[in-house]
Parts: C-alpha cells; structure tokens; sequence
C-alpha cells in the first residue's frame, strides 16, 4: 500500500540579516494608529506604543538567539516572552486597558 499524502518540510537556511534591517519601515502604521513611544492618535497612547516596543525587543531578542526550528516553535517561544513583558509592564503602570483583560482573566 502507498501512502496517499506525501509531505515534506525543508530546512530554511540561514536568516536574511538585511530583512532585519528594514523591518523598522512595518513599524509606521502600527505607530500611527495604535501609538508609538513619542506617536499616537490617543492621548497617553504613547505608554502602550513605548511598552509595545519594551516587548518587541526583547522577543526580539530571544528569536534571534533561537536555533533554526520549526515556525510554530519559534511562535510559542517569541510571542510568550512578548506577552508577559507587555501586560506585566501595563500592569505595573496601571493602564486601564490592561488592568481590565487581566481582571477579566483572574476572574
């Protein structure tokens, strides 16, 4: 009997150094609408805009230290670190909008 689906995963090479570099360009929309560290539409938009940065450095961080691994892995291991690093910092800051999801989440 042969097998009806055949799948296979090729191993990605290696990370494209320059596709980092322009990655600050997909910030500006996020910037505009949501608020960045010195931006926003808001007013005090700009604590969420600046510990929305705080987070993605350092999932950042820990996805450039990671090996080559699996995309769902990689997500797991950035988006975890981004998460707590985002509502534990809103939380100590007492952002409204954060205390409230973490209220709703002790519930």
């Amino acid at each position: 009997m042969t097998d009806l689906v055949k799948f296979k995963v090729e191993v990605p090479g290696a990370r494209d150094r320059w596709g980092v570099v322009f990655r600050p360009i997909l910030v500006i929309p996020h910037a505009i609408m949501v608020g960045g560290p010195f931006v926003g539409l808001l007013g005090g938009a700009y604590r969420m805009g600046a510990l929305g940065a705080l987070a993605a450095v350092v999932a950042w961080a820990v996805k450039v230290e990671l090996p080559v691994v699996h995309p769902a892995i990689v997500a797991m291991a950035v988006l975890t670190p981004y998460g707590l690093v985002f509502f534990g910092a809103t939380a100590l800051l007492r952002v409204p909008e954060a205390t409230a999801v973490l209220r709703r989440w002790w519930r």
